[in-house]
Parts: C-alpha cells; sequence; structure tokens
C-alpha cells in the first residue's frame, strides 16, 4: 500500500512489526549500487535512513525508516496551501536541522 505521506514509496513491515517504507527502482548501473551503500551507512537524526536493500536481477528495493511526521517538503507544501504562515521559531529550527545534515554530509564528502 502506497503511503501518502512518502511519495511514491509503498508502506510495509519487518517481521517484528516495526514500519518501514519500500522504494522500487531499476540497478542499472554499478554506481548505483556504490549509492546505495553508502546510503546504508549514514546515521544522522535528519536523515532517513536506509535499513536494508533487496536486489531481484535489475530491480532494487530500498527499505528506509519512516517517520511518523512523513516528508518535510511535504509539511512546508501543506503549509502553503492552506496559506499559513510558518512561525519564525518553527523556520529557525527546520533550518538548524538542514544544516547540521549537510554539514554531515560533506564531512563524509558526499554534496546534495
Amino acid at each position: 500500500e502506497y503511503d501518502p505521506d512518502y511519495a511514491g514509496m509503498a508502506r510495509a513491515a519487518w517481521p517484528d512489526g516495526t514500519s518501514c517504507l519500500v522504494k522500487e527502482q531499476n540497478t542499472k548501473r554499478p554506481s548505483e549500487i556504490r549509492e546505495l551503500d553508502l546510503l546504508r551507512r549514514f546515521g544522522h537524526p535528519n536523515i532517513i535512513r536506509l535499513q536494508s536493500c533487496i536486489f531481484d536481477g535489475k530491480m532494487s528495493y530500498l527499505c528506509f525508516e519512516r517517520h511518523a511526521h512523513g516528508v518535510l517538503s511535504d509539511r512546508l507544501v501543506e503549509h502553503q496551501n492552506d496559506q499559513l504562515e510558518l512561525p519564525c521559531k518553527v523556520i529557525h529550527t527546520v533550518a538548524i536541522q538542514l544544516f547540521d545534515a549537510l554539514r554531515y554530509l560533506h564531512h563524509r564528502s558526499v554534496t546534495h
């Protein structure tokens, strides 16, 4: 079942009942497989963690952790559609979290 809070990802569960999200994609190049391995190594609270990869021929099934509040971009669009202004404190908190995640990636020679 596709999760409306995570565009293009299906909601699933691990055998222990923990929720996850599954994204299906073609994996054609070795560089994509290396990128997936790199994603799995990230451990930052503001970056959704890749928990596992399952390869089936040419397809990859990426299993990501699922956060109860969904994706930041969707939350921002909701505020825009409702014509609500985000409080400055919320904007500040989101900006600090984004900059911290980018710093984490840049220290690992990853650009986004």
